[in-house]
């Protein structure tokens, strides 16, 4: 287990952000475990600056060291991302990392090291298009619409739906953390997952991808109302999985830490309940790592 306490200004120990052992995940004892937070050190006080804190030291417990580069010890990230385990309080999008930045000074494989101990995130959904979750249906008139959930817990490993939908265009969007007021009167951002949703035809084509550029704009980290024609009636598949952006030797990030929870919604047209529900999957399954950008 992990225990984080989180309080006060830490002056018994300097007044740091946060305090923690490396690698005593597990240890029952009040020498090494728990971790510390103190929020009057973060902002004071500032929601962001703690959640990312609560990671970092977690991390340390598990038994990650600071990512950095040539000239610090903490790197700060680069565009919208930055490593939890060097300093994300700055940027929208932190994610644990694997040293792939430029200059990076520890190749830790983050993902991994926790997988050891703790395992992934069960699955919530289907991984494939044979095993993709169905989608129940709220139908007003000729309009149905769908909400889904899930949890990315692996890069290159996708969340899959189904639903039911009569020929004509089709609106989905995903959503992840929403934003938050902070103590200054603005607006914070806060990810670990970048998005990518994708659409198949009931043979396993794929008729469309979202995946909005993220480098310069962490509101693009989800995707917004997006359209998609659907060709016939039939039965669809949806896939969500981790996305990355650009590169991640200058300003972007690889779908490596591309992992956390979304939900998704859509609306489309009902389908004829005269329909036949539920073909057969294709075989073998595609890819989603093969389908074509269409936004």
């Amino acid at each position: 287990y992990v225990r984080v306490i989180i309080g006060g200004d830490g002056a018994w120990y300097g007044s740091p952000g946060g305090l923690s052992y490396v690698g005593v995940f597990g240890t029952n004892s009040l020498t090494y475990n728990p971790a510390f937070v103190f929020p009057k050190m973060l902002g004071p006080n500032h929601p962001k600056y703690m959640w990312e804190a609560i990671s970092h030291e977690v991390g340390h417990n598990m038994g990650l060291y600071h990512d950095g580069d040539q000239t610090t010890p903490y790197y700060q990230g680069h565009g919208i991302w930055a490593p939890i385990m060097g300093v994300g309080y700055y940027k929208p999008l932190t994610q644990f990392s694997k040293g792939e930045y430029a200059g990076a000074n520890q190749l830790q494989d983050d993902v991994a090291i926790i997988a050891q101990k703790l395992g992934y995130a069960p699955k919530v959904n289907g991984d494939s298009i044979a095993t993709a979750t169905a989608l129940p249906a709220i139908s007003q008139g000729t309009t149905a619409s769908s909400v889904a959930y899930g949890v990315v817990a692996k890069a290159g490993v996708a969340e899959f739906f189904k639903f039911q939908a009569s020929a004509g265009s089709a609106t989905i969007k995903a959503q992840l953390t929403p934003s938050f007021a902070n103590a200054n009167g603005g607006v914070d951002n806060r990810a670990d997952l970048d998005v990518r949703v994708m659409v198949y035809d009931s043979s396993g084509a794929a008729i469309a991808t979202f995946d909005p550029p993220s480098v310069n704009d962490a509101s693009t980290l989800g995707v917004a109302d997006s359209a998609v024609t659907l060709p016939a009636g039939g039965v669809y598949y949806m896939a969500v999985a981790g996305a990355g952006s650009g590169d991640p030797r200058t300003t972007g990030y690889s779908d490596y830490g591309s992992i956390g929870r979304f939900a998704v919604s859509l609306a489309y047209p009902a389908a004829d309940p005269l329909a036949s529900t539920d073909p057969e999957p294709p075989s073998p399954p595609p890819s989603p790592a093969s389908s074509p950008d269409t936004a």
